[in-house]
């Protein structure tokens, strides 16, 4: 999972970072379409920021806290 997903603000982050990033990725697919420099590799930048950005936000939305993580009861790591 990613760094921090624990903590209290880490789905309110993750769901910032997925809609602004949908977002960002959306209003720059049109840009580069408006301009007329949309090819498929642009299509495939997009596709593949897509994927590497909003996916793993979404597991950390989605995740269900375990009670037995060592985070959540304060245990000390030796």
């Amino acid at each position: 999972m990613l760094p921090y997903d624990n903590r209290p603000w880490a789905k309110t982050l993750a769901k910032f970072v997925a809609v602004s990033a949908t977002c960002l990725l959306i209003a720059l697919g049109l840009f580069l379409h408006h301009i007329g420099q949309m090819r498929v590799s642009e299509y495939v930048a997009l596709l593949i920021l897509f994927l590497t950005i909003v996916p793993p936000n979404l597991a950390v939305i989605y995740r269900k806290r375990s009670r037995s993580s060592p985070s959540t009861n304060h245990a000390i790591l030796h």
